[in-house]
């Protein structure tokens, strides 16, 4: 047994937890916690998406990854910045971040982004 990814996976376990709790206890209704719940799960799948990409399992699946990233990338330089811009602007707004639900959501997404991500890569590496 790798009691360093047992370990990691318990912590994992543990925040997950955590933040499913608190995204539960601050929303202020039904739809508020929906929301909470519905973006801790986005964030969880997008950290595992590039825990994927970032820990290919050998050289093709790495060259496969490559192929994708040039064109995830290409898109997001072109595109997507012109419009993420001002979505990544008004949700790092000081009126919009320091408001409990909306702070919360945010650090929300994120955590469970690092999350998946690390478990994803943690399993990737050393659970062969």
């Amino acid at each position: 047994m790798n009691w360093k990814l047992w370990g990691s996976t318990v912590t994992a376990a543990l925040l997950a937890l955590t933040l499913v709790v608190l995204a539960v206890l601050i929303g202020e209704s039904s739809t508020s916690r929906y929301i909470n719940v519905a973006l801790l799960v986005l964030g969880a799948c997008g950290g595992w998406l590039v825990g994927t990409v970032v820990s290919p399992h050998d050289k093709k699946e790495g060259e496969a990854f490559s192929t994708y990233t040039k064109a995830f990338t290409a898109f997001v330089s072109g595109y997507g910045v012109a419009k993420i811009d001002k979505a990544v602007e008004s949700i790092f707004a000081p009126e919009f971040l320091l408001q409990p639900l909306s702070g919360f959501r945010v650090i929300g997404f994120v955590s469970a982004f690092i999350i998946a991500m690390l478990i994803t890569f943690f399993f990737r590496q050393y659970a062969r």
